[in-house]
């Protein structure tokens, strides 16, 4: 007879779906602004930190729309010059192109914080490989877009942002699209931290898993100065106690017994149990 299989841990959004598509909406407000028109360079972060916000823990559907949400918000903005020049129908047509590709793409990152926690489960898949797949993804998502329809608009990428920030000059090392991985990478892992609670306790970035148990003891209850944090359980100095009933008479007789010789200990009063000091005999 087998044993049913254990249902799938059904992944559950960090945020409502009436909240996610504001906040969304507000991220493209707020990255348009990160833009040199504006110049508000901070503003980029946190347009990406409430865009990755809302994405977490979306099904299919609702990621489309968080994605096309803030892709009509977003590009309505970017890309609201062209209606001076062309009119407000390539206008229109633009951004929802834009959107409709940017909801698309979206969606692999919403995969990504589905998937890689399930497929590494440990810290370093929640620190590491998880804001490193975030980043490519969004990078992508850029490359994608920069590239088509009709040669692509490489001008709503990430890295654009910082022309005004000191982060500009990483961009000569790195380049627009690798100055974008590392800032979408930072907001990631800080999420990331926010979200396993690793900000109580900044130690358990830095010390193995297996000293974790040790400092979290050591941190409730100071040990005693016979014990120590990591060292060995110490044997007992005397036999096991057991529940055999003992004749009070002959306990009483046996605890006014001098020492033995041979054996050189002394007995006490509690049911013959030997003490774990050593007497000499002058």
């Amino acid at each position: 007879m087998t044993e049913p299989r254990p249902e799938r841990q059904r992944s559950i959004p960090l945020l409502p779906l009436w909240l996610a598509v504001p906040l969304a909406a507000l991220a493209g407000v707020l990255m348009d602004l990160a833009y040199p028109e504006a110049a508000l360079w901070p503003l980029a972060f946190v347009a990406v930190a409430l865009l990755l916000l809302a994405l977490i823990g979306r099904r299919m559907g609702g990621a489309l729309l968080v994605g096309l949400v803030y892709g009509v918000v977003f590009f309505a903005f970017l890309v609201s010059w062209t209606s001076r020049y062309l009119g407000p129908i390539p206008w229109i047509a633009l951004t929802t192109v834009e959107a409709v590709l940017t909801a698309v793409l979206l969606v692999t990152i919403t995969l990504a914080y589905r998937w890689v926690p399930r497929v590494l489960p440990g810290r370093a898949g929640r620190l590491i490989v998880l804001p490193v797949t975030v980043a490519a993804l969004w990078v992508g998502r850029e490359v994608v877009l920069g590239s088509w329809p009709y040669g692509g608009f490489p001008w709503a990428r990430l890295g654009m942002t910082q022309s005004e920030s000191p982060l500009a000059t990483l961009s000569s090392w790195v380049g627009v699209g690798g100055l974008g991985f590392l800032m979408v990478l930072l907001v990631a892992v800080l999420i990331e931290i926010g979200r396993i609670g690793a900000w109580r306790r900044p130690l358990v970035l830095a010390l193995p898993r297996r000293s974790w148990p040790c400092c979290c003891s050591c941190r409730r209850s100071p040990p005693s100065p016979a014990v120590r944090c990591g060292s060995p359980p110490s044997r007992a100095t005397g036999p096991p106690a057991t529940s055999m009933s003992v004749n009070p008479t002959r306990s009483s007789r046996r605890s006014r017994m001098p020492p033995s010789p041979s054996s050189g200990r002394i007995w006490t009063s509690s049911c013959g149990r030997r003490a774990g000091s050593t007497t000499t005999r002058s």
